[in-house]
Protein backbone atom coordinates (compact mmCIF):
# COMPACT_ATOMS: atom_id res chain seq x y z
CA UNK A 1 0.00 0.00 0.00
CA UNK A 2 0.86 3.78 -0.24
CA UNK A 3 2.91 4.88 3.05
CA UNK A 4 4.75 8.26 3.24
CA UNK A 5 8.08 8.81 4.25
CA UNK A 6 9.75 11.03 6.91
CA UNK A 7 12.31 13.68 6.10
CA UNK A 8 14.99 11.81 6.84
CA UNK A 9 14.36 8.36 5.03
CA UNK A 10 13.61 10.67 2.01
CA UNK A 11 16.91 12.78 2.00
CA UNK A 12 18.55 9.25 2.52
CA UNK A 13 16.56 8.17 -1.16
CA UNK A 14 17.22 10.99 -2.87
CA UNK A 15 21.51 10.34 -2.54
CA UNK A 16 22.18 14.10 -1.87
CA UNK A 17 19.98 15.71 -4.62
CA UNK A 18 18.14 18.92 -3.61
CA UNK A 19 14.24 17.99 -4.05
CA UNK A 20 13.97 21.32 -5.42
CA UNK A 21 16.40 19.95 -8.09
CA UNK A 22 14.47 16.90 -8.40
CA UNK A 23 10.67 18.46 -8.67
CA UNK A 24 12.29 20.82 -11.74
CA UNK A 25 13.42 17.76 -13.36
CA UNK A 26 10.17 15.72 -12.97
CA UNK A 27 7.96 18.90 -13.49
CA UNK A 28 10.14 19.35 -17.00
CA UNK A 29 9.94 15.38 -17.86
CA UNK A 30 5.76 15.43 -17.52
CA UNK A 31 4.50 19.00 -18.60
CA UNK A 32 4.02 18.33 -22.27
CA UNK A 33 1.21 15.75 -23.23
CA UNK A 34 2.06 12.58 -25.37
CA UNK A 35 6.08 13.69 -25.59
CA UNK A 36 9.21 11.41 -25.12
CA UNK A 37 10.97 11.79 -21.84
CA UNK A 38 14.26 13.12 -23.72
CA UNK A 39 12.15 15.99 -25.79
CA UNK A 40 10.55 17.06 -22.38
CA UNK A 41 14.02 18.03 -20.94
CA UNK A 42 15.45 18.93 -23.88
CA UNK A 43 14.43 22.56 -23.10
CA UNK A 44 15.50 22.39 -19.49
CA UNK A 45 18.75 21.05 -20.91
CA UNK A 46 19.54 24.05 -23.00
CA UNK A 47 18.79 26.07 -19.86
CA UNK A 48 21.42 24.45 -18.05
CA UNK A 49 23.92 24.28 -20.81
CA UNK A 50 23.29 27.86 -21.62
CA UNK A 51 22.06 27.31 -25.45
CA UNK A 52 25.21 25.13 -26.15
CA UNK A 53 22.83 22.20 -28.24
CA UNK A 54 26.30 20.46 -28.69
CA UNK A 55 26.90 19.65 -24.98
CA UNK A 56 23.08 18.82 -25.20
CA UNK A 57 23.35 16.41 -27.55
CA UNK A 58 26.38 14.99 -26.03
CA UNK A 59 24.29 14.45 -22.53
CA UNK A 60 21.77 12.91 -24.29
CA UNK A 61 23.99 10.43 -25.65
CA UNK A 62 26.61 9.78 -22.77
CA UNK A 63 26.60 6.74 -20.65
CA UNK A 64 24.60 7.11 -17.56
CA UNK A 65 26.47 7.98 -14.30
CA UNK A 66 26.79 5.11 -11.44
CA UNK A 67 24.51 5.07 -9.28
CA UNK A 68 25.30 6.90 -5.91
CA UNK A 69 26.50 4.47 -2.84
CA UNK A 70 23.73 5.01 -0.90
CA UNK A 71 21.28 3.87 -3.22
CA UNK A 72 23.28 0.88 -4.09
CA UNK A 73 23.09 -0.07 -0.24
CA UNK A 74 19.76 0.12 -0.49
CA UNK A 75 19.25 -2.15 -3.15
CA UNK A 76 21.89 -4.39 -1.95
CA UNK A 77 19.36 -3.88 1.35
CA UNK A 78 16.23 -5.37 -0.86
CA UNK A 79 14.76 -1.89 -0.48
CA UNK A 80 12.24 -2.17 -3.19
CA UNK A 81 11.43 1.73 -3.70
CA UNK A 82 15.52 1.60 -4.81
CA UNK A 83 14.96 -1.52 -7.43
CA UNK A 84 12.15 0.61 -9.39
Amino acid sequence: GLHFLGPGQLRRRLAGVSPAHLRTVVTATFQQRRKTVRNGLKQLALTVYEGDKERVQQFFESEPLPLPQSVQDAVDAGDEFALA
